[in-house]
This record gives structure tokens, C-alpha cells and sequence, in this order.
């Protein structure tokens, strides 16, 4: 599944019906997808009530379709058009010559505004009023029926839903920005491809679930350098089963450097986490008086406690030269928990600035950056152009800010475009963590986590994913691979620690997540993704949604 702009889309279609793809035909198996959907959200469509709303251009014909499609399967109709063709009126005459089930038909689409309120019964709105090519505001007339129907949708235990054609009427479908007018839906048919307004969070908070149904376009149409959505068969790809004649140093030694005093647990979520991935050893490097905790809560881990200045509970000078003795050619994650105290600035700093020379006596060692060592990245000038160890950092958007020197907003307002040109930039892989994780290779590629998850809102989630890219790059993984199956494996991981706990969106423990991974590695080995979980995620594919 491909992420594209109005305009990507556009060239993609066009590209496609010169190679002799009939724009009829994409026309109508958008409108056979849409109405899959629609039969699948009602639970089948004999006797259901839809109301369409059809407006110009394609998006309108795609809902005229579908409308076509439900009623022969038995659904009662309802079309308002604002139309200036005839093709509204030629479909429901259509409809009422073939004695479909077509309850009221109205060419006057405003009169519409005077029955929302006597709406008392089940009913799914279909918004096929503006799609991708939609530039102007709505008139004051379709904006009051769009606010009404956002009040009624809106209330607790309503009956009415919407269902939106490619995108939700009103929304920018390049930034997600609103429109006056925008009609928020349950649910989105993205037709096609994934609208980059989608994975914004005005988009998330308007368009519900997003399924993404095809409409006959070949793969190859898509150029690979548009960024791609994760799902089970791209990662379960990556990995491997293991031969039986393994040991623990056949699958590598991950390190974490982290822990201070008001910190001490996300090292250990971290370690875990690495422990958990599959890594045959890890290390968990913390301030020397931190060292005798740690080795109680993870006995699993090898604790090396780097020595500190006496009385001091933080890295420092003493833990500098310490851990630049030690033999850490593996791959390493500096950061979790690790506070940001002067000296402990200082200690990252010093092992940006001595590590990562390229010089043949000292092998990479893979850097991954998390927390608290971002933010000292941050103070540190051209940092990628000191360290070229650093593979992966996995920052929140605050962070993200921190580093790109803007505001939370302006990271949120421009996630893909900001991932694919600073990952280019600094040579690494940046993980920018949210709802959809925007994952970019230094290469240009782009990848989207599917969940959009309030879940994974809780202290230490973080840890566990960074801990868990760190495992994976000690068994082999290349940063940008590692990176991808990382924050999938994260994700579903938290669905099975939800499912397991009986909880809904809340209260999910971030060792609990931790814990999951072994589970969700098994599902992707085997091939066998709970089709309950996949029903979980925010973005999935019509096939994946029917099945």
C-alpha cells in the first residue's frame, strides 16, 4: 500500500489509462470496493438504509456506483446530487425502471438539509460530495449540512455513521489541513492509495479507519520511491527462522548505556525489550550505583556499571574513559533514562566525538539514540558529521523539533516530508515515533506504521521500541530493516498486551508491551497474523478488512 499526494495520484491514473486502463473501468471498480466496504460495515445491505451524497466530479461518480451496486444487492437508496450532469438522474431512473430497492431520490440535494433531523433510523451516509480535486470552500448551504451531520454523528450512541470516498469531504488531501465544511467519517475508502492528508492528526481525527481498496492500477504504476505501509507480509519478509544448531553468540550482543537517578527503569524497559527481540546477549551499562538495582529487576542482562566520580549517581568523566576502554564493537543504544545533568551532556558528547571515525582498528558499532541522548545530539553542531556510527534515533516530535531547531507543530504538519529529508540529511535511519510512525532510510525510502493507537501513550513505550531496534540490528538487521520491523513488531505487540490485559486503549504497561514480542514474532514466522489484531490497526487493506 502506497502513500501519494492529489497530484502523484493523478499522474499515476493518468499514466495508467495510457497503457490502455479504461477510465470506466477504474471507475467502476472503485465504486464495487467502495460498496464491499459499505456491505461489510453494515453487516449486509438487504433493507439498509444509505443515503449518497454525490458531488462533482470523479468522487461523485465513484459514489453514483456504488449506490448502483448497493441497490441490486438489495440496499434502499437515497441519492442527493449536486451535480450538473445528468448522470444522478439517468442512474435513478435506472433504479426505479429495474424496481430497485430506492427509497427517495432527490435532484434538490439542499432539500436534504431539512430531513437530517428525522433521521431515526439506521443509516450510513456515503460522502462522495468532494474528493482529491476539491479547491474551493463549500458553499454556506453544504457547510450547515455537514455541521449538522457532524453534530449528529457526534453523539453518544448515535445511529447514523459516515463512510468517506478517498477522502472526507473539506479535507486538504496533500496536508490534511480543514476546509470550512470538512464531514468527519467513521470510516474512509481511500481508492487507490493512502492520501498523505490521512496520516496527518487533522486527518486522523476526520477520516476514522482508513481502508484501502484497490482499483485495478498494476504495482508497477506506483514508483517505489513513494513511502510505503507497512503490513504482517512486508515484515514477516525480513525475518528468519533459526537453525538448530544456534547459540547465543550466533545471534550477537546488544549494549545499553542509560539510567540515572530519577530514571532508573528505562534502561531496564530497553534491555528487556532486547532481550525479548531474539539478541543472544545484552548489556546494560549504567552509572555504578545504579548497577546492583538493575541486576535485580533484569538478571537475563550482562550489568557492567561504569564507574562514577564518588557520590555521584550520573555518568560523568570517570564513566568517559571507562566505557571508551571497553570493547563495544556491537550495536549500542545511548540514551534511555540517562537524564540530562552536565556531566552526563558531557558523556555523550565525549562518545559522539571518539567513537564513529571510521578507523580499521575500530569497527562500527551501530549507534542507536533515544531520550535524553537526543536532546544532547541537539546541543552538539553537526553532530551526524561527527559520529558516523550513529544508525538509527528514534525521536518523539518534541524531540524532533529539539533537533530540527521548530516547533512540535511544525513537525506535526509536515511528518513524511520532514523524515525523508532529514534522514537524508544526517545519514541515518530517524524513526519519528506518533500516531502512523514515520520511519526514513538515508536512501530516500519511506516507511508508515499502520496504528494510530492511544495505547501506546504510556511512559516507557518508547524504551521498549528503541531496545527492540537495538536487539534487532545485534542479530544481523540492517538500521533500516530493523527500524521497520521494530516499530511494527512494537505495535501489534501492544495489541496483544491490550488483548491480553482485556484493556481497550489504556492502562497498557510498557513491560507489557516487552513481553508480547516473542508472541508477535512467532504470528509473523509463521505467516499467521491474527486477522483480530490486523482488524486492529488504523489502516488496512479492503482484502485484509473482508477476509
Amino acid at each position: 500500500m502506497r502513500i501519494v499526494s492529489a497530484q502523484e495520484m493523478y499522474a499515476i491514473e493518468q499514466r495508467a489509462m495510457k497503457s490502455g486502463l479504461a477510465q470506466h473501468t477504474l471507475i467502476e471498480n472503485a465504486a464495487n470496493a467502495i460498496a464491499k466496504v459499505v456491505r461489510k460495515r453494515l453487516t449486509g445491505v438487504i433493507g439498509k438504509n444509505i443515503i449518497v451524497l454525490a458531488g462533482p466530479g470523479n468522487n461523485g461518480e465513484d459514489a453514483l456506483g456504488a449506490a448502483l451496486v448497493l441497490a441490486k444487492w438489495g440496499a434502499n437508496i437515497t441519492i442527493h446530487s449536486i451535480r450538473n450532469d445528468n448522470r444522478a438522474e439517468d442512474l435513478i431512473n435506472s433504479l426505479n425502471n429495474s424496481r430497485q430497492n430506492l427509497i427517495k431520490s432527490s435532484q434538490k440535494f439542499l432539500h436534504f438539509l431539512d430531513e437530517i433531523d428525522r433521521l431515526d433510523d439506521k443509516y450510513l451516509v456515503l460522502d462522495g460530495l468532494f474528493g482529491t480535486g476539491f479547491k474551493d470552500r463549500p458553499v454556506s448551504k453544504i457547510y450547515e449540512l455537514t455541521n449538522k451531520l457532524n453534530i449528529m454523528t457526534s453523539r453518544k450512541n448515535t445511529r447514523l455513521e459516515v463512510l468517506a470516498i478517498d477522502i472526507p469531504s473539506g479535507m486538504n488531501p496533500d496536508d490534511g489541513s480543514g476546509r470550512l465544511g470538512i464531514l468527519k467519517a467513521d470510516c474512509t475508502v481511500s481508492v487507490g492509495a493512502v492520501k498523505k492528508g490521512l496520516l496527518t492528526s487533522n486527518g486522523l481525527i476526520n477520516s476514522g479507519r482508513i481502508i484501502v481498496a484497490p482499483i485495478g492500477i498494476p504495482e508497477e504504476f506506483f514508483p517505489k520511491s513513494l513511502p510505503e505501509i507497512l503490513d504482517s507480509s512486508i515484515i514477516s519478509n525480513m525475518l528468519q527462522l533459526r537453525p538448530s544448531d544456534s547459540h547465543k553468540g550466533t545471534f550477537g550482543k546488544a549494549s545499553v548505556v542509560g539510567g540515572s537517578p530519577n530514571y532508573i527503569g528505562a534502561p531496564l524497559m530497553a534491555a528487556r525489550a532486547a532481550v525479548r527481540s531474539g539478541a543472544g546477549l545484552v548489556s546494560l551499562v549504567t552509572p555504578a550505583d545504579l548497577g546492583a538495582q538493575s541486576a535485580e529487576y533484569l538478571p537475563e542482562a550482562i550489568h557492567e556499571p561504569l564507574p562514577t566520580t564518588i557520590g555521584n549517581r550520573s555518568f560523568d568523566q570517570d564513566s568517559t574513559k571507562a566505557f571508551l576502554d571497553f570493547d563495544f564493537n556491537n550495536p549500542t543504544l545511548i540514551g534511555p533514562g540517562i537524564g540530562l545533568d552536565k556531566n552526563t551532556v558531557q558523556f555523550i558528547h565525549e562518545i559522539i566525538n571518539s567513537t564513529g571515525k571510521g578507523k580499521s582498528s575500530s569497527p562500527s558499532i551501530k549507534i542507536v539514540i533515544d531520550a535524553d541522548g537526543i536532546t544532547c545530539l541537539a546541543s552538539l553542531d553537526n553532530w551526524w558529521n561527527k559520529n558516523k556510527d550513529i544508525c538509527v534515533i528514534t525521536p518523539h516530535p518534541g524531540e524532533m523539533a529539539t533537533l530540527c531547531n521548530i516547533t512540535t507543530a511544525t513537525v506535526q504538519l509536515n511528518r513524511l516530508k520532514l523524515v525523508q529529508k532529514k534522514s537524508s540529511e544526517w545519514g541515518v535511519v530517524v524513526v519519528l515515533k506518533g500516531a502512523f510512525t514515520a520511519i526514513g532510510n538515508p536512501n530516500g525510502g519511506i516507511s508508515i506504521n499502520p496504528l494510530a493507537w492511544p495505547g501506546l501513550a504510556s511512559a516507557g513505550t518508547g524504551d521498549v521500541l528503541s531496545g527492540l531496534i537495538t536487539g534487532l540490528l545485534a542479530q544481523g538487521h540492517e538500521p533500516y530493516s530493523a527500524s521497520q520491523v521494530g516499530v511494527y513488531v512494537h505495535g501489534i505487540s501492544s495489541l496483544l498486551a491490550a488483548d491480553k490485559l482485556d484493556a481497550i486503549d489504556r492502562g497498557i504497561l510498557a513491560t507489557d508491551v516487552a513481553d508480547q514480542i516473542p508472541k508477535t514474532i512467532k504470528m509473523l514466522l509463521d505467516g499467521d497474523m491474527d486477522k483480530y489484531l490486523e482488524h486492529q490497526l488504523t489502516i488496512i487493506s479492503e482484502k485484509d478488512y473482508l477476509s
